[in-house]
C-alpha cells in the first residue's frame, strides 16, 4: 500500500504534519504491519448532540420500555419453540454495554441481572440455555436458531464479566460454551459453512472467553474445528452473516497476527468502495444478500447489516487507520443509522430503504431491533481512538462528545467536542491532558470535502488549509485549555448515481443524505404520480438551505431546489422558462422520505462523483 505521506513545517513554535491516508478506492490491502488503534472504554466518552440524543432514547423510550418478562424471557421459561428465535443474546448484550455506558444507571442495572438471573436459572446441567431443551442433542446443535441463540446468550454473559467484572456470569459462560464445544460433533448437520446462521457468534463467544481465561480449548476450537483461518468466501451470501464471521476473523487476528485473517475483509471493503456494495446512504444488502445493482427500493439496507458494517469498519480503523473507514461510517452513522429508529427512538426498522415508503418493524424480538439496539453505545468508542506507536490521538467523528483518551503511555486527555456538525461546517475539540506533553492529535478531514480546503486552527491561530480525504496531524506540547477548531467547505453537491440509479443524482450536504417527503410537497404529490416520480428532474444552483422541519419534536435539515415534473419538459437544449415545481428536502433520518435520486439540469457545477466510491482503476 502507499506509505503515509507526512509534511511537517514549523509555525509560531507549532510542528504540523499533514497525514495523507490512502485515497478512497485504493486497491490497497489492509496493512498487517500498521502499528493500529485503540479504542476508547464504554463508559470513557458521553455522546451528546442529536446522536447522543438518539443514544438516550434507545435506552429510555425502547429497550427500557419492552416487555422483557413476557416477550423475551416467557419463551426461555416455558421452552416456546414455535418462537424458533428470540434474539435474548443481542438485547443481553445491550443491556450490558448501556449499564457501562451509563455508568452503572440503578434502572439500566437492575433490568441486565434480571435477565441475567432468570437465563442463569433455566441453565440446564449440561451448560444448555435455549427453546429446545426437551430436543435432542444433535437437533439442538443443528437447528437454525438454537445454537446461534446460545452463542450471543454466551456473549452476553462473558462481556459482563469483561467490561463490569461480573464473575458469576463468567461462570454461565463458561458452562454454555463447554455444551456447544462438548456436543459440537453430535449436529446432525455436518458441514461448516460460511453462510449457515446456526454457527453465527460461536466464534466472537470462544474468543472472548480465551480473552476472559485464557484457556486455550476456545482458541483451539475456533482456529482448528471452527477452521475460522481458512474461511474466505466469495461476495455472494448473507451479509449480516458474512459481515459477522469478518468481524471474528479480525477478532482472532489480535491475537494471532495472522495477516491470511485479513483477506476475507479486504474482500468487503474493495466490494462496498470499487464494487457498488454500499448505497449512497450507507445501506448494505437487498433481501438481506449481498448486492451490487444499487437497488435500493424495498428490502434494501437490513439493519443488522448497518451495525456490523459499522462494527466491522472500526475494527478496521484498529488494525490500520484510513480516513476512507470514518468517511464511510460517517455517512451511515447520519443517514442509515439514525433512518432506521423513530424520532422518539419508540420504533425501529427492519430494512431502511432510499426509494419508497419505510415500515417500521412490528416486533420487539428478532435480530434486527436487538442489534440497532447494541450498536447505539458503542458509538461512544468510534469518535476518537489512541495511537499504539506513539501518545496520539485520533480524532475520527465529528460527534458532540465529552470524557477522556487514555495515551499508549497511559496519559488520560480529556476531551470534549461542541459541535452541530453535520447540520453546520464547525467544529472546536477541547484537548486537556492531564499533563503538559507532546503527543499528536489527527483529525480527519471527509472525502466529502474534495479539493476545497479545510480550515485548521489551534487556539484560534491558522493553521493551514487541508483538503479532504486525509488525516491531518498536529504535534505539539499541548496543555490544558487548547482548543483545535476545524471549518469544512460546507455546500450542496449532487452526487452521481450508479447500475440502477445511472443518470439520476443523489442532493448532498456535506455526508448528510436528502430526501423528498411527499407531505412537504403537496403540489408534486398532486401533479406527478408515484410511479413517474422518477422522472423528475431539478436544478441543483437553485438548492437553498431552508429552516428545519419538525417530526415528533425532532428537527430535520431541510432545503428547497427548483424542478420540472417531467424531464423532457426542458426542452431539447436542456431548458425551459420556468420550472413547475419548487421541491422541498429533507435529511434521509426524516422518517417520512421516500426517495433520494433525482434527474438534473445539464451544466451544473455541483456535480460530483460520489466520494466513497471511487471504481478500480483501468
Amino acid at each position: 500500500m502507499k506509505k503515509l505521506l507526512i509534511v511537517e513545517m514549523a509555525l509560531l513554535g507549532l510542528m504540523m504534519a499533514s497525514v495523507r491516508a490512502d485515497a478512497p478506492g485504493s486497491q490497497a490491502g489492509i496493512s498487517a504491519k500498521a502499528p493500529g488503534l485503540t479504542s476508547v472504554e464504554l463508559g470513557d466518552i458521553k455522546v451528546e448532540g442529536e446522536i447522543g440524543r438518539r443514544i438516550d432514547a434507545m435506552l429510555e423510550e425502547n429497550l427500557l420500555r419492552v416487555d422483557m418478562d413476557g416477550d423475551f424471557l416467557s419463551p426461555f421459561l416455558n421452552q416456546e419453540t414455535k418462537n424458533k428465535y428470540i434474539g435474548m443474546g443481542k438485547m443481553l448484550l445491550a443491556l450490558v454495554q448501556y449499564e457501562k455506558y451509563t455508568g452503572g444507571k440503578p434502572e439500566v442495572s437492575k433490568l441486565k441481572n434480571h435477565v441475567l438471573s432468570t437465563l442463569a436459572e433455566t441453565q440446564g446441567e449440561d451448560g444448555y440455555i435455549g427453546l429446545f431443551n426437551g430436543v435432542s442433542i444433535p437437533k439442538r446443535m443443528t437447528e437454525q436458531w438454537s445454537s446461534h441463540e446460545l452463542s450471543y446468550i454466551t456473549q452476553g454473559f462473558v462481556q459482563d464479566y469483561l467490561i463490569n467484572g461480573n464473575k458469576e456470569s463468567l461462570e454461565v459462560a463458561k458452562k454454555a460454551a463447554d455444551f456447544l464445544l462438548a456436543n459440537f460433533d453430535q449436529r446432525k448437520d455436518k458441514s461448516i459453512a460460511w453462510w449457515k446462521v446456526h454457527f453465527l457468534g460461536q466464534t466472537t463467544a470462544m474468543i472472548w472467553l480465551y480473552e476472559a481465561t485464557g484457556d486455550k480449548k476456545y482458541l483451539d476450537f475456533v482456529n482448528n474445528t471452527l477452521e475460522v483461518p481458512h474461511w474466505d468466501p466469495a461476495i455472494q451470501s448473507h451479509t449480516y452473516t458474512h459481515l459477522s464471521h469478518n468481524l471474528e476473523q479480525l477478532y482472532l487476528y489480535r491475537i494471532t497476527k495472522d495477516p491470511n485473517l485479513l483477506k476475507a475483509t479486504d474482500k468487503v471493503i474493495h466490494f462496498i468502495s470499487e464494487g457498488d456494495g454500499m448505497l449512497a446512504t450507507g445501506g448494505v444488502s437487498l433481501f438481506e444478500q449481498w448486492h451490487s445493482t444499487q437497488e435500493c427500493n424495498g428490502k434494501s439496507a437490513e439493519s443488522c447489516a448497518t451495525a456490523y458494517m459499522l462494527r466491522l469498519l472500526s475494527e478496521c480503523m484498529l488494525i490500520e487507520p484510513r480516513s476512507i473507514y470514518g468517511d464511510m461510517n460517517e455517512r451511515i452513522i447520519h443517514n442509515a443509522l439514525k433512518a432506521s429508529q423513530s424520532p422518539d427512538g419508540r420504533r425501529l426498522r427492519y430494512f431502511t430503504p432510499a426509494e419508497g415508503p419505510r415500515k417500521y418493524y412490528e416486533k420487539e424480538t428478532y435480530c434486527c431491533p436487538n442489534n440497532l439496539r447494541r450498536i447505539m453505545p458503542e458509538i461512544s468508542t468510534m469518535i476518537y481512538y489512541s495511537q499504539n506507536d506513539e501518545p496520539g490521538l485520533i480524532v475520527d467523528q465529528y460527534i458532540p462528545s465529552e470524557g477522556q483518551v487514555v495515551l499508549s503511555d497511559g496519559t488520560k486527555v480529556g476531551v470534549k467536542q461542541v459541535t452541530d456538525y453535520p447540520s453546520a461546517a464547525t467544529t472546536a475539540i477541547s484537548i486537556d491532558p492531564e499533563k503538559a506533553m507532546d503527543f499528536s492529535v489527527q483529525l480527519r478531514i471527509p472525502s466529502w470535502c474534495g479539493e476545497k480546503a479545510s480550515q485548521v486552527y489551534v487556539n484560534d491561530e491558522l493553521l493551514e488549509d487541508v483538503v479532504g480525504g486525509q488525516y491531518y496531524k498536529i504535534t505539539r506540547n499541548w496543555k490544558k485549555g487548547d482548543v483545535v477548531r476545524v471549518k469544512f467547505p460546507f455546500d450542496w453537491h449532487v452526487v452521481k448515481g450508479r447500475k440502477n440509479q445511472s443518470g439520476t443524482y443523489a442532493v448532498m450536504r456535506g455526508p448528510t443524505v436528502y430526501a423528498i417527503n411527499p407531505e412537504y410537497n403537496e403540489a408534486m404529490s398532486r401533479r406527478v404520480p408515484p410511479q413517474t416520480r422518477y422522472r423528475i428532474t431539478i436544478d441543483p444552483d437553485t438548492l437553498k438551505t431552508e429552516p428545519p422541519k419538525v417530526v415528533d419534536g425532532v428537527e430535520f435539515q431541510a432545503a428547497t431546489v427548483d424542478g420540472w415534473s417531467q424531464w423532457w419538459t426542458l426542452g431539447p437544449a436542456g431548458h425551459r422558462s420556468k420550472p413547475d415545481l419548487k421541491l422541498t428536502l429533507t435529511e434521509f433520518a426524516d422518517p417520512g422520505g421516500e426517495w433520494i435520486y433525482f434527474r438534473i439540469k445539464p451544466g451544473s457545477s455541483r456535480v460530483v462523483e460520489d466520494e466513497l466510491f471511487v471504481p478500480k482503476a483501468k
